[in-house]
Parts: structure tokens; C-alpha cells; sequence
């Protein structure tokens, strides 16, 4: 096949935040079955591999494969499918090792209110076995300021790197997705139909999201994904009702606090798009 004639793909990179709504965004990426997903490869090289950085305690599954030498590998690999390649991971997972970033990617970024990612975040360490406030403390230490991580991953594509990126804030795209998604597709080079707003309930299979075992097993044993994996469209989910008298701890409000101004930072960036008005 003549490079002529070789199918139109692209490489797309969303980083993000936990709890950001990013798997919906990738499920949207991926609904029409044009683009083939991976599902936060770094973050589990960061939380599963041998060579990661917060591990997590005694016990947890292992993924011995994942370093992040071998994601970058995989995700440079050459596909000979037609189709485009989406990868969502989390920025803390690169941080102060871009070097491993994969090359031929476009770079955008995903935001939502710190507030909401850590009250989020917590609720989902409150459905694991133990105290919550310890697990919310091994899975997301005090000392990663996931924010400010996210931040200083834009400054270094548009600094470093020189490259152009986008920054969208999830809350805009669930109050219009139609607008929101067509915006990041044009800016990113994706192709942008009405498939992207309607898909089928459930997790994707290896074909459509490559995922670690290990986070996949987490995922059916945490449902971390049930707005996702139960929606039907942006919005169209069964979410779970907040547990009554829902308190939460200082730490949860110290964290929102700390990456506050990273958030408002990325918000009033002149690449971050928002709704017309």
C-alpha cells in the first residue's frame, strides 16, 4: 500500500485527573467503533508495574509488564488497523519523566472542579474493604497534588514541546456534548459524528479499550465506572446516590483547596475551550 493510500488515522492523548469523567470521554471516542481506546496504560505502569511510583500496599494485583518504557513502546507501536488510536491516562503518572511520553501523539487535556474529583474520589475509597480515609490516603497521597501535575504537563507541551493542544472542562461538555465533542474532534483532528454522543451499556472489550488486567478486575470489583459502564450517552447513567449524612474528611478539602488555583489556572487558559454563549 502506497503511502497515498494508507487510511487517514491520528494519535490523540487525553491527560487528565481521577474521577474527571474521562471514561466517558473515552467512551465516547471510541462508540462508533472508528477509534481503538487505551484505558490509562501509565497509570497502571505507575500503579501496578515493578517499576511504579505509588504502589499500592501489600496484596494488590501486579501487572509486571507495565513499565513505562513498554507503554510508550506499545503506543508507538505502528497499528495496521484502520483505525485511530485514543489513549486517556493520568498526568501524575508522567510527572517528572515526560521523556516517556509517547511520540506522534496530539496532547489535550481534561479538566473538572477539584471539589468534585476528590469528594468523588473518595466516595469510591468508601466502597473498598477497610477504613476510606486510609484508602483514599494509599491510593492519592497527600504530597501528589494531582493539579498542579496536570498544569505543569501544559506548560511543558506548550513550552517544551511547542505543540498545540486543547483543554476542555467536563462540566461544559456534559451541559452540551453536540458542542463540546465537535470542538475538541475539529481542534484534534478526530472525525466528529452524533455516534459519539449515543453507545451500549457495559465496559468495552480488549478489541476496542486496551486495559491491564488489573485495573479491569478493579473496575468489576469497585464499579470506579458505573455512571459510565450503565449510561447510554452523555448524561443518559444511574448514578449513585450520595450514602446519607455524607460526611467527608479534612483531607479531601485540604487536597480541593491545594489544586484549586492549577484548576482555575487551566480553566482561564486561552486553549481551553467553552461553551459559545
Amino acid at each position: 500500500m502506497s503511502t497515498s493510500e494508507k487510511p487517514n488515522r491520528v494519535r490523540v492523548v487525553v491527560w487528565t485527573v481521577p474521577r474527571s469523567g474521562s471514561t466517558v470521554f473515552i467512551k465516547s471516542v471510541t462508540s462508533n467503533g472508528d477509534v481503538k481506546g487505551f484505558f490509562e496504560p501509565y497509570a497502571v505502569a505507575e500503579h501496578y508495574g515493578p517499576e511504579g511510583r505509588l504502589k499500592l500496599p501489600e496484596g494488590g494485583p501486579e501487572e509486571p509488564t507495565y513499565t513505562v518504557e513498554a507503554v510508550k513502546g506499545w503506543l508507538e507501536a505502528d497499528d495496521t488497523s484502520a483505525r485511530s488510536v485514543f489513549v486517556k491516562d493520568l498526568a501524575y503518572a508522567v510527572d517528572g519523566r515526560y521523556h516517556v511520553m509517547p511520540k506522534g501523539y496530539r496532547n489535550s487535556f481534561l479538566i473538572r472542579k477539584p471539589i468534585s474529583v476528590f469528594k468523588s474520589y473518595y466516595r469510591v475509597c468508601s466502597r473498598m474493604t477497610g477504613d476510606p480515609e486510609q484508602n483514599y490516603r494509599d491510593w492519592l497521597p497527600k504530597d501528589v497534588n494531582i493539579f498542579k501535575c496536570l498544569s505543569d504537563l501544559v506548560e511543558y507541551v506548550e513550552s517544551n514541546l511547542k505543540e498545540d493542544f486543547c483543554i476542555l472542562d467536563v462540566e461544559d461538555v456534559m451541559k452540551n456534548p453536540a458542542e463540546m465533542m465537535k470542538k475538541y474532534c475539529d481542534n484534534v483532528g478526530l472525525i466528529y459524528n452524533e455516534g459519539l454522543l449515543h453507545w451500549e451499556q457495559g465496559t468495552p472489550d480488549e478489541d476496542t479499550w486496551v486495559m491491564g488486567k488489573a485495573i479491569r478486575e478493579a473496575e468489576a470489583e469497585l464499579q470506579w465506572g458505573t455512571n459510565c459502564t450503565t449510561s447510554t450517552g452523555w448524561g443518559k447513567g444511574i448514578k449513585q446516590p450520595p450514602a446519607e449524612g455524607e460526611v467527608f474528611p479534612k483531607v479531601v478539602y485540604d487536597m480541593a483547596e491545594f489544586a484549586l488555583p492549577y484548576y482555575e489556572k487551566l480553566r482561564n487558559h486561552p486553549k481551553c475551550f467553552h461553551l459559545d454563549s
